[in-house]
Order: structure tokens, then C-alpha cells, then sequence
């Protein structure tokens, strides 16, 4: 057992040591900082744009503040709405600016009341170290934040709104 775990280890090391001389071909980084942890919208940036990617997460260049007109915006303000309203924070699905929320109202009614006697959470972050195990944000490797998380006596559903068009690879990236 002890050489198959020493084996898996090295497989893994072997991997992230692929994966940094990948990143360091793509972007002209030497390596990521030590802090740095994943998320799902920064490999989707990685991917889209390496050099994007580099002057946010590496170089650490300010952006510019973004319009309040900008979708990021827009599906902040819709995530706000909904994660009240699943909540119990409002009672009313009021001013939401996606164009199908209305079309999901039986479901977040769901959501809300499981969330009600303690069967999910929303907003919750999600924390893993590279072996995949849960950790704390100070040792951090991968980062989720899950709008919903219901479950059952026999299932469980991970909730994420989608407000807008996705540019996402949701399905390729899923599996």
C-alpha cells in the first residue's frame, strides 16, 4: 500500500509539474504564486486568454471598475436576489432582471424550503487542498462557491445560477 500511495504521489507531482511547464509555455510565467488557488472562473480565463490571465492573477494589474450596465454586474445584482430570496431574506422574487427566473420560481421554492429545515445551504464556499481533500481558505487549492447545495435523504443537488449568456464550457468542463 505504502509504494501505491508513493506511486500516486509522484503521479500527481508529475502532473502539476506538467501542468506549471504548461503554464509557463502559454503565459511566459515561471510558476504561479505559492498562494495561488483555483476557481472555476479563472480556469475558464486561463483558458480563454492566458495573457488575460497572467496581468490579473500574476502580474497583479488593477482593472479598470466595471459599468453598472456590465453583465458581471447585472448577474451579481440577479445572484444577490436569488440567494435572498432562497434564503427567506425577501419573500418575493422582486426586480430580478434575468429574462427566465420566473420560469425556475418551483424550483428556487424548493431550494428555499429545503434550505428552511436545514437540507442545503447557499452561498457557500467550498474549500479543497490538491490531494482533494476539504481544507481551510488558508490552504486553499481549489475554491467553490456553490449558490445552492439541497439534499435528501437519498440525493444531492449543487445549485449554479446561470443569469446571462454563458461563454462557459459548462458541459466539457463538468465531466
Amino acid at each position: 500500500a505504502a509504494v501505491a500511495a508513493e506511486a500516486e504521489a509522484a503521479t500527481e507531482s508529475e502532473a502539476l509539474e506538467a501542468l506549471r511547464i504548461q503554464q509557463k509555455t502559454r503565459t511566459g510565467m515561471s510558476v504561479l504564486p505559492s498562494n495561488f488557488n483555483w476557481s472555476f472562473s479563472k480556469l475558464m480565463m486561463f483558458e480563454q486568454c492566458a495573457l488575460r490571465f497572467k496581468f490579473k492573477y500574476v502580474d497583479r494589474v488593477p482593472e479598470p471598475p466595471p459599468k453598472p450596465d456590465n453583465p458581471m454586474e447585472r448577474g451579481n445584482r440577479e445572484h444577490k436576489r436569488l440567494e435572498d430570496y432562497t434564503l427567506g431574506r425577501t419573500s418575493e422574487l422582486v426586480g430580478c432582471e434575468g429574462k427566465a427566473t420566473g420560469e425556475f420560481k418551483g424550483a428556487l421554492d424548493e431550494i428555499r424550503s429545503l434550505i428552511s429545515v436545514g437540507q442545503g445551504t447557499a452561498e457557500q464556499d467550498w474549500f479543497f487542498d490538491s490531494d482533494w481533500k476539504p481544507t481551510t481558505r488558508e490552504n486553499v487549492w481549489l475554491w467553490l462557491k456553490l449558490d445552492a447545495f439541497v439534499r435528501d435523504d437519498t440525493s444531492a443537488v449543487a445549485v449554479d445560477y446561470k443569469t446571462g449568456k454563458s461563454v462557459y464550457k459548462a458541459v466539457e468542463h463538468a465531466q
